[in-house]
């Protein structure tokens, strides 16, 4: 059963105040019950900011690591099932600086998941939150803590898909340092970082962009084909570029349909809410 969002919207400030009083609940499933309600609030509600104004007021406040977990999840989820607004643009820019600021702090818990936070609003964000956020995701694929790494490398990989012509300037500084770390001793960790990588393959270098103007068509021609018929040196071997890759193209559609928002709302969550 659901309801027109008109009906809902109006409910949504309560049915976050609830929601929230459960932050520091160590049960998990109360914790994805919360990430849940975060998303279709920002499907009930007519603007994102109503959302996620609560949610980070959350984040930034919370002392518990179970609280700052919770909070930093569903922020995150809201973030990325949000339409691409000027509100959401404009509550994004305010809302970086005091995450990366969060981030150096020793008081917050739970880093692997606002690095999440962080890479979800600089790939929904402009220019200025990619930017802001590249220095400080490539510090977390150092990290010590393997769910810290893992989250930058899949943030890392997003943005590569998401602002591919943004992060061509990046590509020389960062690939032999990204190489480096492909075989982490952690096996989730190390299948982002390889991820990561052929995310990146897709960025263009600034060498590559200055060679690919100075050829002639012809020239281009043989350069493409090159790429997609020769596999003698082995790192992009035939298989690799067949039927089964999946196209740049393919891949941005894909992480378009994952945010995209409800039409309607469902009653459980909000039954979860109130009966909590």
């Amino acid at each position: 059963m659901s309801h027109p969002r008109d009906v809902v919207a109006p409910l949504v400030p309560r049915i976050l105040v609830a929601a929230l009083r459960r932050v520091p609940d160590q049960d998990s499933s109360v914790r994805a019950a919360l990430v849940d309600t975060a998303r279709t609030a920002v499907a009930a509600s007519a603007s994102t900011s109503v959302v996620l104004r609560p949610l980070t007021d959350a984040l930034l406040h919370e002392q518990d690591q179970c609280a700052q977990l919770a909070a930093a999840l569903a922020t995150a989820t809201a973030v990325e099932a949000s339409a691409v607004t000027v509100d959401l643009a404009s509550y994004l820019h305010r809302l970086q600086p005091r995450l990366l600021k969060l981030l150096r702090s020793n008081a917050f818990k739970a880093k692997p998941a606002l690095i999440t936070l962080i890479g979800a609003c600089a790939a929904m964000g402009a220019n200025a939150e990619v930017t802001a956020s590249i220095s400080c995701l490539r510090d977390a694929i150092a990290s010590d803590d393997w769910a810290a790494r893992k989250a930058a490398a899949e943030a890392l990989a997003a943005l590569a898909l998401e602002h591919t012509d943004l992060l061509t300037t990046y590509k020389s500084s960062c690939a032999t340092f990204f190489e480096a770390r492909r075989f982490d001793k952690v096996k989730v960790v190390q299948e982002s970082m390889n991820q990561m990588i052929e995310a990146g393959k897709e960025i263009p270098g600034a060498e590559e962009d200055e060679c690919s103007s100075a050829l002639p068509p012809a020239s281009q021609s043989q350069r493409r084909s090159s790429l997609t018929g020769s596999a003698s040196d082995g790192r992009y071997p035939a298989a690799s570029l067949g039927s089964n890759s999946v196209p740049l193209a393919t891949r941005k559609s894909i992480l378009s349909v994952s945010r995209s928002s409800l039409s309607d709302v469902s009653t459980s969550v909000i039954f979860w809410t109130f009966s909590r």
